[in-house]
């Protein structure tokens, strides 16, 4: 079978599971089918998709997270270089990036980081700031805790599960030693 063939069966059989899955027929010409007009309809039935209390929960999502970068961001350019801040920092514009695709995917809008001129508080210490760096990750791990059941997309689950892990395991724990000593 050539190529130009085989293309087209896989487009055929791509637009009959679309079909099945979402009850929606696909048209296909066998001479003008362009990837581009089925890749159009895939985003189309992806956004269609994606439930109201999935889009804000990507939302909250994005916002605790830019919101978690700033305040860390604030406690380095107060503080100067200092651990476990400037690791974490860096995590949680990770975390962003993991999140960002999602919203992409669906179509959902991402609003403007409302946190890029937001002064916080900066604590007077170190050990007061990793106090409230704890604080904000529990805070961001329950986030998650009340986020998980109201979403049904499994690559939006498997996001939120895997930032939550990163909290709980990682970043909560480092700030807690920190605050420690």
């Amino acid at each position: 079978m050539n190529r130009k063939a085989t293309s087209m069966r896989s487009l055929f059989r791509h637009a009959a599971m679309l079909t099945l899955a979402t009850g929606v027929s696909m048209s296909c010409s066998s001479q003008n089918t362009s990837s581009t007009a089925l890749s159009e309809s895939a985003d189309a039935q992806r956004v269609a998709m994606l439930d109201e209390p999935t889009q804000l929960a990507l939302l909250a999502a994005l916002d605790d997270e830019r919101r978690a970068e700033a305040l860390y961001a604030a406690i380095i350019s107060s503080m100067g270089e200092v651990r476990p801040f400037v690791n974490i920092v860096q995590a949680e514009r990770r975390h962003q990036m993991l999140l960002t695709p999602l919203l992409e995917k669906y179509g959902v809008q991402a609003p403007a980081n409302p946190y890029g001129s937001f002064e916080f508080e900066v604590p007077a210490t170190r050990s007061e700031a990793c106090v409230v760096a704890a604080k904000s990750e529990r805070e961001n791990i329950a986030l998650y805790d009340r986020l998980l059941p109201t979403i049904e997309q499994q690559d939006a689950r498997d996001a939120f599960e895997r930032l939550r892990w990163a909290s709980a395991e990682h970043h909560l724990p480092a700030f807690e030693r920190c605050a420690g000593r």
